[in-house]
């Protein structure tokens, strides 16, 4: 079957609830004059396999009103998850400290790819889903 489950999302921060913030990777960025929007897309595989049991007949030629019920799994494959962040952080000057000697965005960029980890590793059981269909036909002659 043709899948077309996927998601995209733009996370803002937003509220009155003191200063805004967004936690990626563990580390704490300011909205305002670091991190200001978070971006995420999850997709599955376009062309999914699809393996079902069907009871009815739509098109019997002794019935004017027919019933079909099918129930089956789609096997959409693991996700793939891309992630970013609209920033504002240098990416030319490394961080005192830092013993790789990453720049502020080079660190967030790991924090992205860790968050992109954990939340693989949480939907990696969505590889496939159940479908459960139920169709009615009349035939007019």
């Amino acid at each position: 079957m043709l899948n077309g489950n996927g998601l995209d999302v733009v996370g803002t921060p937003g509220g009155d609830a003191g200063p805004l913030t967004f936690a990626i990777g563990g580390q704490v960025y300011d909205a305002t004059a670091e991190v200001q929007a978070f971006t995420g897309e999850i997709e599955f595989n376009s062309v999914a396999p699809y393996a079902g049991l069907g009871w009815g007949n739509m098109v019997g030629r002794d019935k004017r009103i027919g019933l079909l019920l099918d129930v089956g799994f789609v096997f959409q494959g693991s996700p793939t998850i891309t992630m970013g962040t609209i920033d504002t952080l240098d990416d030319t000057t490394p961080i005192p400290g830092d013993a790789e000697g990453r720049t502020a965005r080079q660190i967030l960029l790991d924090n992205v790819k860790q968050e992109e980890a954990e939340l693989a590793d949480d939907i990696s059981s969505f590889d496939m889903y159940p479908v459960i269909s139920l169709g009615v036909s009349y035939r007019f002659l």
